[in-house]
């Protein structure tokens, strides 16, 4: 069975064969979060630390070089300058805001209980 439709995909010009079928679709990166990630502020601190320009990294990340320019502002050390990628996805994590009490009670209401009575 498989044989023969093999054989009729070839014959009548079917997706698989050379005549016809549409071309393949390109895989579009997905769109940056509104939020810098942990890999990303990795990467810049990678970056910087090869002294490549703004412009350069923001491009590389698809981001503005205005948002670049503010993260490395806001998370320099004080003292030395350096870029601190771990500090700053940890003060990010703690500035969001913890999730509201009437979500929580909606959410536990529509979970099942694995409990038994």
């Amino acid at each position: 069975m498989a044989e023969r439709t093999r054989r009729l995909g070839q014959e009548q010009g079917g997706t698989t064969g050379q005549h016809g079928g549409a071309p393949p679709v390109e895989a579009t990166p997905p769109a940056p979060s509104r939020y810098l990630g942990e890999a990303e502020r990795i990467h810049i601190a990678d970056r910087l630390r090869e002294r490549a320009t703004l412009r350069a990294i923001a491009a590389e990340l698809g981001r503005s070089p205005s948002t670049i320019s503010r993260e490395i502002r806001r998370n320099r050390h004080p003292t030395n300058g350096q870029y601190r990628p771990h500090a700053a996805q940890a003060r990010a994590m703690a500035r969001r805001p913890a999730p509201s009490p009437a979500r929580s009670v909606r959410t536990r209401n529509c979970v099942p209980s694995s409990r038994t009575t």
